[in-house]
């Protein structure tokens, strides 16, 4: 069973924009997500705002707390896509690398990651 969410638009910045536009996909498996924050979002303000640095720490941070966070391989990857279609390479570039780092048996957050290196040259 898929949720569906959608971020109210935030303003004319293309970054803010990358962020609003996400529709973010949690799996629900018998227990609540919705009362855990996505740390997809929480990922890409911190790298909207302070860089790939700061941003990892944030993961890192929380990453353990599985009681009130969430981080799903499905919402860093449609976080890189809201970065790359907003012409935000770099971050959608750093996105997908952190995803194949967080969930390296994953052939999708690779294939994701070689087609945006290969749209960005």
């Amino acid at each position: 069973m898929f949720r569906l969410q959608k971020c109210q638009y935030l303003g004319e910045n293309r970054q803010q924009h990358a962020l609003a536009g996400l529709t973010t996909v949690d799996t629900v498996y018998n227990e609540k997500v919705s009362n855990k924050r996505n740390l997809s979002r929480i990922y890409g303000r911190g790298l909207t705002e302070k860089g790939p640095d700061h941003a990892m720490a944030l993961l890192q941070t929380s990453l353990a707390d599985t009681l009130n966070f969430h981080l799903g391989e499905k919402d860093m990857n449609n976080l890189g896509y809201a970065f790359l279609s907003n012409g935000l390479h770099s971050k959608a570039l750093e996105t997908f690398k952190v995803n194949c780092l967080l969930f390296p048996l994953s052939d999708n957050t690779f294939n994701s990651y070689a087609e945006a290196l290969a749209e960005n040259g």
